[in-house]
């Protein structure tokens, strides 16, 4: 049984390293379409320029997410949830694919389109694997935690936990 653990551990482990990696990728796609969207005077596109500057804060902070350092988790708890942390992540998947639209043939124009696909299509199947894993996390506890089976010192543990 330990040696099934070590192996999901190492699969969560490398499922975090890809999502920071995916994040990074729709920064990268974010931060490009800021430098070849419309000045922020432009009375017509600075609502666009806004929102990819929200989908950088997101994925920065996606990054620091997945980075589980213990005083990014104290201020966020709900994203110790993972089917909170794949609501996150399709909802900057979506902002990456809808805000990073180019319109020209340059080679950077071409360059925001490849990285606006690979970034949202990434990061929404890392967020797919998190949603599952989270609900099938979900169903193995609320199971266990009602099993006439658990002693009642671990059922007080885990009711302190999730206090």
């Amino acid at each position: 049984m330990k040696s099934m653990r070590d192996v999901l551990i190492a699969f969560f482990r490398l499922l975090n390293i890809a999502t920071a990696i995916c994040s990074g990728l729709c920064l990268t796609a974010l931060g490009m379409a800021i430098a070849d969207g419309p000045a922020f005077a432009d009375s017509t596109g600075w609502k666009d320029q806004v929102m990819r500057l929200y989908g950088v804060a997101f994925a920065i902070g996606i990054i620091l997410l997945e980075t589980e350092w213990p005083w990014v988790l104290v201020y966020v708890p709900i994203m110790n949830n993972w089917c909170f942390r794949a609501i996150f992540q399709v909802f900057l998947a979506l902002l990456t694919v809808k805000f990073t639209v180019s319109v020209g043939e340059t080679d950077f124009e071409k360059s925001i389109a490849v990285y606006r696909s690979l970034a949202g299509s990434s990061l929404g199947t890392c967020a797919g694997v998190y949603f599952v894993a989270g609900l099938i996390c979900s169903a193995y506890s609320r199971k266990t935690s009602s099993s006439p089976l658990l002693s009642p010192s671990l059922r007080s543990v885990e009711e302190g936990i999730s206090k």
